[in-house]
């Protein structure tokens, strides 16, 4: 199959299972360390590639995203990563 004719859905599961982001996944979740776990580390790392891989122009389009679209839950990635969350989580 030609990489344009891929549905944005194959071309996440392919960025997500292709990321060498073992050791920021790692690191992560060390500095979270006994912290709280309302929003998990993993589907949240997995809300950012999303957004990246579909071009959301904004934390909003990428909530909008995740809200509307039923993929996500096979995703894994939270509907409930909220814009204000990942907007402080994504600010350099």
């Amino acid at each position: 199959m030609p990489s344009e004719a891929r549905s944005d859905l194959e071309r996440f599961f392919l960025v997500r299972d292709h990321l060498p982001d073992s050791d920021l996944i790692a690191a992560l979740e060390a500095k979270r360390g006994l912290g709280r776990d309302d929003y998990p580390v993993i589907p949240m790392w997995n809300a950012i590639v999303a957004g990246v891989v579909f071009q959301h122009e904004s934390i909003e389009l990428l909530q909008r995203e995740l809200s509307r679209n039923p993929s996500g839950c096979v995703a894994n990635i939270p509907k409930a990563a909220t814009r204000t969350y990942l907007r402080a989580k994504l600010s350099c």
